[in-house]
């Protein structure tokens, strides 16, 4: 995925929590939600130092793209493996692209795939999708278009209306090159995945 559709999955992931309330985090949230980045950066950081996981991704995010602070591409892979290692799937996956292109961290795909797995079997549907094109393509992983079908029809489910058709679309373009079979059992894999809670998705 691109920057700018991740700096967009960030906004959206924002929208959804609320409307903010009292305290330095969702204050810093709520200024980085209205792009004032200066002062969601002064309020983040040290709730980031304090280890709160979400404060520590936003923090990420600024120092990848420059928002609020000199861009610092090592820095942010600092803060998203901070967050990413508490679990946080946003983290998770912004980590994993730092890992596929090389930014502040050397180009790893083995670890790449490791988190984007992780945050996909949390649910999030950024991470769904990437980790069906990797497996469409078998970029990091072995091609598999099983597989592809599965995690794109996870993500799918999952994405908002905004996405959901693009995303439809990917996974259709991988049944062309499938039986009906092949499609069915892809199917039931998805379902066997969502119904043990992403524990069971191979």
């Amino acid at each position: 995925m691109s920057r700018s559709i991740l700096f967009l999955a960030s906004m959206l992931v924002l929208a959804v929590a609320g409307p903010a309330a009292a305290g330095p985090f969702e204050d810093g949230q709520e200024a980085y939600r209205r792009k004032n980045y200066s002062r969601a950066f002064s309020l983040l950081r040290p709730e980031a130092e304090r280890g709160q996981a979400r404060a520590q991704y936003l923090v990420g995010r600024m120092y990848e793209d420059g928002f609020g602070v000199e861009q610092n591409y090592g820095e942010a892979a600092r803060w998203y493996r901070a967050a990413a290692e508490q679990g946080d799937p946003l983290a998770q996956h912004a980590l994993s692209v730092f890992y596929a292109v090389g930014w502040g961290v050397a180009a790893d795909p083995a670890e790449s795939v490791k988190w984007l797995r992780r945050s996909a079997e949390q649910g999030y549907y950024y991470a769904e999708n990437d980790l069906g094109s990797r497996y469409r393509t078998g970029r990091g992983v072995p091609q598999d278009n099983g597989l592809a079908y599965m995690w794109l029809d996870l993500a799918a489910e999952n994405a908002p209306d905004s996405v959901k058709g693009v995303i439809n679309k990917a996974r259709d373009e991988v049944a062309q090159a499938m039986t009906p079979q092949a499609i069915a059992r892809a199917k039931e894999l998805a379902a066997r995945c969502r119904q043990s809670g992403y524990k069971s998705c191979d």
